[in-house]
């Protein structure tokens, strides 16, 4: 089926690059685990940036973002990265931060246009209970500080998402936002699917009325906001997982669809395949 896409009329692109499900932290909210079994290798995902590549190269935007999982767990992720920069787009990835470092921050510099990073909490133990820590590391407000001055130190801009839970709603973490500088801060309700276990959704959902309150907070704030309720995260994204489907979002579940990229001939083809796709959420938290 070929025809005007959603893309082509925003002229925009943005697409989200699963790779892994294998992460460095055990966060009981994950939104990002995935029911898929098979995770493509760095050379399989080439051809799909290829293909991506020839289907948007006459629009003004074309974003890939990648993520997890844990990216930096993905052993071909700079190689993906600087490859699918070659091909022109602006490239980002959203970690937890747990495994940059001096060493690793290093390699990032010519493949990526920003970093994400996703804050929760400033508080050891708020982290601790959201399972947000690796078994050498639990991120405090001070651990955020030091990286996002090591980011800048090599020119890499810093993005962060904070997903707002019952454990973190009452935090204020605008005097953190302020040092960090971040050139984007995204809000996000948190968003519960059936990898969440029953008890975790009970324990870490908040209403759309505390979510609202909570970002009229820190809208008062001088800082680049943007807020993303449960429909919006649902709706407003392009996601495919780590063998290479798309992921829809409905409700509290993931539907998977394969995907023949091979097949592909077109923007309006591609969208056929995330039919919870909306563009005006696209549009609402402003790509």
């Amino acid at each position: 089926m070929k025809g005007v896409s959603s893309f082509d009329q925003m002229g925009t692109f943005h697409l989200n690059i699963h790779v892994t499900n294998r992460c460095n932290a055990r966060c009981i909210g994950c939104f990002g685990c995935f029911p898929v079994h098979r995770e493509l290798t760095m050379r399989e995902w080439f051809p799909i940036i290829d293909r991506l590549q020839a289907l948007t190269r006459h629009l003004p935007e074309r974003k890939i973002n990648i993520a997890g999982g844990e990216p930096l767990c993905y052993p071909g992720l700079i190689p993906l990265l600087r490859y699918s920069k070659q091909a022109g787009f602006i490239t980002t990835i959203i970690t937890n931060g747990l495994s940059l470092s001096d060493l690793t921050i290093p390699g990032f510099v010519d493949c990526v246009d920003y970093i994400g990073i996703s804050i929760d909490s400033a508080r050891e133990r708020t982290n601790r209970r959201l399972g947000r820590a690796s078994k050498r590391r639990t991120p405090s407000g001070d651990f955020y500080h030091s990286l996002a001055t090591e980011l800048h130190k090599y020119g890499i801009p810093v993005k962060v998402n904070t997903v707002v839970s019952r454990f973190t709603v009452q935090e204020d973490l605008i005097p953190l936002m302020q040092d960090l500088q971040p050139l984007r801060w995204k809000i996000l309700q948190f968003t519960e699917n059936r990898a969440t276990p029953e008890k975790f959704r009970k324990r870490l959902s908040i209403s759309t009325d505390a979510f609202k309150h909570y970002c009229d907070k820190v809208r008062a704030a001088d800082l680049p906001v943007v807020c993303e309720d449960r429909e919006m995260v649902r709706s407003s994204y392009l996601l495919v997982g780590p063998d290479g489907s798309a992921i829809g979002c409905r409700d509290d579940s993931y539907q998977v669809q394969p995907i023949s990229w091979e097949q592909i001939s077109s923007l309006s083809e591609l969208e056929q395949f995330f039919p919870q796709f909306r563009p005006d959420s696209f549009r609402k938290r402003q790509g």
